[in-house]
């Protein structure tokens, strides 16, 4: 009579323990194949992480010049050439130099051009009988400018 309730017992202890196990040993295998994605999932990321600055550099060095960034670096090094050469004719004492007008050309830049100043062009369209309140007015490709040196202009 006793026997039978504590096998009975015994009996549902075993299968709640059977099926706790059964659950465990799923539980586990569903951790392992999350961490096995979470370790995937951190190796892509790692490696964009070292990736994309590499990216970066690379892009950075291999960009791609505009056809209007070519132009301001190609007029940048022609104004530098010029300056070159305006500095080693201020060297041979001179008073003034004549230069010839290009195209595309503005007092600003001659002002940048001669004496590092955007507004000493202004200073050279009025030694240059140029009067005007605007930059380019005036200025065609082939007229010849008078560039004096000194600070006073000559008397007109």
């Amino acid at each position: 009579m006793f026997q039978e309730p504590i096998e009975e017992r015994y009996n549902d202890l075993l299968k709640q323990r059977i099926t706790l196990e059964g659950e465990l040993a799923l539980t586990r295998q569903q951790a392992a194949t999350d961490l096995t994605k979470a370790r995937s999932k951190n190796k892509r990321y790692l490696f964009f992480l070292i990736l994309l600055p590499l990216l970066t550099y690379w892009w950075c060095q291999k960009r791609y010049i505009t056809p209007l960034e070519q132009q301001v670096a190609m007029q940048q090094d022609s104004i530098k050439k010029d300056q070159n050469k305006m500095a080693n004719m201020r060297f041979l004492n001179k008073d003034s130099v004549r230069y010839v007008v290009k195209k595309g050309d503005m007092l600003i830049t001659l002002g940048q051009l001669f004496f590092n100043d955007t507004l000493a062009g202004y200073r050279i369209g009025i030694e240059n009988s140029l009067n005007t309140d605007y930059q380019h007015r005036h200025l065609h490709p082939g007229d010849t400018l008078t560039i004096y040196y000194h600070k006073n202009p000559p008397p007109q």
